[in-house]
């Protein structure tokens, strides 16, 4: 079992592809061994001066959390390794 994760650059429409202006990110995630979350306790949202560094799968959940109202984003992707 494993997630998959795929960032486009640009649209998801065939003549950006059909032209090559478009490039993909693919990675596969598979189950994480370990039983605590990956994600990190920052919160994407918070803002300040200085933007702290968080992890790509914190952002993740974020973006995710955003798009769905679904409550369990994070516990769902803590079951993957994004190492």
């Amino acid at each position: 079992d494993f997630l998959r994760v795929v960032v486009s650059s640009a649209n998801l429409l065939p003549v950006d592809y059909a032209q090559k202006t478009n490039a993909l990110f693919i990675q596969d995630c598979p189950l994480s061994s370990r039983s605590t979350s990956a994600l990190s306790s920052s919160s994407p949202r918070v803002s300040s001066s200085t933007p702290p560094q968080l992890s790509f799968v914190a952002v993740l959940a974020d973006y995710l959390g955003r798009l769905f109202t679904h409550d369990d984003v994070e516990l769902f992707l803590s079951r993957y390794s994004f190492d």
